[in-house]
């Protein structure tokens, strides 16, 4: 899925090689090299709504997997939840 895929490649110093002078800032906190993921959909609808399940899902009471249509939004969201809860 590409939100495995989005957090793979946040986590993972990239090159480990090299000294990890990444700036920070408050809403990206990895000091280390790493991909940030950024989304867009043309024409795609998903079958959840971020007005109404964005925050069953933040919390854990539903899960992603049974709407895989979604992944595009979970790989973004991952970033956003990472970020805030830091």
């Amino acid at each position: 899925m590409l939100a495995d895929v989005a957090m793979e490649y946040w986590n993972r110093d990239l090159r480990d090689d090299l000294p990890n002078k990444v700036p920070t800032s408050e809403t990206n906190p990895a000091f280390w090299q790493h991909m940030v993921t950024f989304t867009i959909g043309f024409g795609v609808s998903g079958e959840l709504d971020p007005e109404t399940d964005l925050e069953a899902l933040a919390s854990g009471d539903l899960d992603w997997t049974d709407h895989r249509v979604d992944d595009l939004w979970h790989a973004e969201m991952f970033e956003e939840l990472w970020r805030h809860s830091s």
